[in-house]
């Protein structure tokens, strides 16, 4: 097909071509005129796996006891552990987010990642192939997308925190008996020993 042939084609249907090219232009104007500005704010943070059992082992010398290996689901399952009510709820508290009757979000609220409805919003997720989770932000403010991705974060983190410390503290005390026990049968052999002697 020649240009001659195209640019004949063009002319027999400008009638359907310029308002289809009118409308599709003026949509995106008008959308860009009236839609709110968002922004968008991210935070990152490594994640590591491994229990306060391995802690505890690799301690004591045993570095290779216990040892747990890293699954590909266990970075998504921190990611979406990042999203739960209780973490939620805590953003939602520590930044003061309340609706028009003065309660604070609930979680769904902050969860969703709503980009035309104009409230903030939340998506956290793996930065492919690292143990890196990547929060995003996004919000009708600049500063208030920035707080919530960083309060995310930290609230994330300190919570995982409390939690290991709590692991830490079971997997101790469990240690701690077992060594007793471990202590008393020793002694109960070594005095059999004796007695055989």
């Amino acid at each position: 097909m020649g240009l001659k042939q195209f640019l004949e084609i063009i002319n027999r249907r400008k009638w359907f071509i310029l308002p289809a090219f009118l409308l599709v232009a003026g949509t995106a104007w008008v959308g860009s005129v009236f839609l709110p500005d968002f922004y968008e704010a991210t935070a990152k943070f490594t994640v590591r796996s491994g229990g306060a059992e391995e802690s505890l082992l690799s301690n004591i010398g045993f570095n290779n006891a216990g040892a747990r290996i890293r699954t590909e689901e266990d970075i998504p399952n921190r990611a979406a552990m990042a999203m739960t009510a209780p973490i939620l709820e805590a953003v939602a508290r520590k930044l003061q987010l309340r609706d028009s009757a003065g309660n604070f979000w609930l979680p769904a609220r902050l969860a969703q990642f709503a980009m035309l409805s104009g409230r903030s919003s939340f998506k956290v997720e793996r930065v492919v192939n690292t143990e890196v989770l990547r929060i995003r932000a996004r919000s009708r403010d600049p500063d208030e997308a920035a707080m919530m991705a960083n309060t995310l974060a930290e609230v994330y983190i300190e919570q995982n925190r409390q939690e290991k410390k709590e692991e830490f503290r079971l997997a101790r005390e469990f240690v701690a008996e077992n060594i007793e026990t471990v202590k008393k049968e020793f002694l109960q052999i070594l005095t059999e020993i004796q007695d055989f002697k």
